[in-house]
């Protein structure tokens, strides 16, 4: 069964709820979409948590000939037996913002598998710990070119394309992202190259690998995700992919990134308001506190000042 089911319905909202324990079996295409199948509709899905569904494509989600768009929603733990861990999108250019792809497990695809003209579009999302069994840990992508903006791809594994597996004449647009720590590699592609610029990919991104049509702005340096355990791919304060975006790439209402910060921000306290890689803006030097410490002090000892240092940090 599907929790929730869209048939040719046109501009509804769901809106906060959690949607979990489905369990979609039976004839193609009702094997789909253990939490939300959806069919020739057009739906809001916002502030939405899919957790615990399975299928045997799309566990959480099946989105078919839709223009669904989803808000920050939260997919974890879904599980497919063939594709689509989280979203499986068939004919389906979605769009998902402030979106958390954490821990689902498929075949291939265990994030997201965008198939038959599915150009989704992924902004300001964290797609992590995800576990295919075949190709495609975080993304796989057949005969679909979809666009990332600020998107953090980590930790997740496949057989082939820990990060991205494109096929089948897909070529991904993808920019001020990053691409690390996936396993066996970051991005595989079939007969097309996708243009991946501005962004951080293990290992390296180049025109002459074949990995992209234009390397412009591309890094290859450890991203320094705050906590590999938890999947939480914020930056630490010393990333080397802080101011290091391009801000003509930046969507004119993107104005926040994934924890609601401001998107521009001077994480390197060098007074410049350049967009950093990813989901997330690293905090302003500014904005850590700063404790004083000195064991000759005679002050209060509160810290707040050389003077009133404190004087052991015990």
């Amino acid at each position: 069964f599907h929790v929730v089911t869209a048939r040719s319905t046109q501009d509804a909202t769901l809106d906060g709820f959690t949607i979990t324990g489905g369990r979609a079996v039976g004839v193609a295409p009702e094997d789909g979409g253990g939490g939300l199948f959806a069919y020739g509709s057009s739906l809001l899905v916002e502030n939405c948590v899919f957790r615990d569904n399975e299928a045997l494509n799309g566990g959480a989600v099946y989105n078919l000939d839709n223009h669904t768009q989803f808000h920050r929603c939260r997919f974890e733990n879904n599980r497919a037996t063939n594709r689509g861990g989280a979203v499986l999108n068939r004919r389906s250019p979605v769009l998902l913002r402030y979106a958390r792809v954490l821990a689902n497990e498929a075949g291939s695809g265990a994030g997201i598998y965008n198939g038959h003209s599915s150009d989704a579009t992924l902004i300001n999302s964290v797609v992590a710990g995800n576990v295919a069994s075949g190709d495609g840990g975080g993304l796989y992508n057949e005969l679909s070119s979809p666009t990332l903006i600020h998107v953090s791809v980590g930790l997740n594994e496949a057989s082939n394309g820990g990060g991205l597996y494109n096929s089948d004449g897909s070529a991904p647009r993808v920019v001020n992202s990053i691409l690390y720590h996936d396993e066996p590699n970051e991005v595989v592609n079939g007969d097309t190259v996708p243009t991946i610029t501005h962004t951080d990919v293990e290992g390296g991104c180049t025109v002459a690998d074949s990995c992209t049509t234009d390397e412009t702005g591309n890094l290859a340096m450890d991203p320094l995700f705050a906590d590999w355990d938890t999947l939480d791919l914020r930056l630490f304060h010393r990333s080397p992919v802080i101011d290091q975006g391009d801000n003509g790439a930046v969507p004119a209402d993107l104005l926040t990134d994934l924890d609601g910060d401001a998107r521009r921000r001077d994480g390197t306290s060098d007074n410049t308001g350049t967009v950093d890689l990813g989901a997330d803006e690293a905090r302003d030097l500014s904005e850590y506190p700063v404790v004083h410490v000195d064991q000759a002090a005679t002050g209060a000892d509160d810290g707040s000042s050389w003077t009133d240092a404190y004087r052991s940090l015990e």
